[in-house]
């Protein structure tokens, strides 16, 4: 099975990823972030900044890490994480080499 294993420090809103296989795949961000129901939150990996604390969850899933603000919890902020599949990923990404 194709796996992520690493990522490549993302310069645009295209993250390219290493697979298992040696293979590179790119997707663009651009599509995604631009989707009408997308949380303001969402819309900080314009920034690269936030863009690049993307790390490879345990699922094998692009994932950033607290970066959706939800509802407040006795008077705190619940924060939640954003992830794009690796079904998305491969579904939608560029396959490089």
């Amino acid at each position: 099975m194709l796996r992520i294993i690493e990522i490549l420090v993302p310069e645009s809103l295209k993250i390219t990823c290493k697979c298992n296989d040696g293979s590179l795949w790119e997707l663009d961000l651009n599509p995604v972030l631009q989707q009408e129901n997308m949380p303001d939150d969402v819309k900080k990996l314009e920034n690269l900044k936030f863009l690049q604390k993307v790390q490879i969850g345990k699922c094998g899933e692009l994932v950033w890490r607290r970066i959706v603000k939800n509802r407040l919890v006795d008077g705190k902020p619940q924060y939640w994480d954003y992830d794009i599949s690796p079904e998305y990923f491969f579904l939608h990404a560029q396959k490089l080499t």
